[in-house]
């Protein structure tokens, strides 16, 4: 009578052991798909933009294209706006392309947008940096530490 007793003992326990296993496995895969879902953006061309330092503090408009680094952007170039009166940093867009400003705007934390459409650009988005930059790049920083 014991030897069934035992036989059932290491039955349930390697049942226990497969549903463990199986559970684990199946939450690792159902994380694994939420990361692949939200990081999907990564896998379409980078969004190109020209960065243009509106506040006039030296090098902010490259601290700004620094704190980008991890996104999926490049930046096609830096240099100053035509004045450096902007408070708030903004994106211009000079080619209309609707889903790559979505992306944009998350990926820079910066929702307003003007349109100045064109069809002579080096780029087809603008980043004006305003005298709010240390609080946009304190924003794609906390946004990156939440993605890791």
């Amino acid at each position: 009578m014991s030897f069934v007793k035992s036989k059932w003992f290491i039955f349930s326990v390697v049942l226990a052991v497969i549903i463990a296993v199986g559970t684990v496995l199946y939450l690792q895969n159902k994380n694994v798909e939420t990361v692949v879902e939200e990081d999907e953006s990564d896998l379409l061309p980078p969004v190109q933009i020209k960065i243009l330092n509106g506040c006039g503090i030296p090098g902010a408009a490259n601290l700004i294209a620094d704190a980008l680094y991890y996104e999926n952007i490049v930046v096609t170039s830096t240099g100053n706006a035509n004045s450096f009166n902007y408070n708030k940093s903004i994106i211009i867009v000079k080619k209309d392309i609707p889903e790559d400003l979505k992306r944009l705007r998350k990926m820079t934390t910066i929702d307003e947008y003007t349109l100045a459409v064109t069809e002579r650009t080096t780029a087809p988005f603008y980043v004006i940096v305003g005298k709010d930059y240390e609080q946009v790049i304190k924003r794609i920083r906390s946004k990156e530490k939440s993605k890791k």
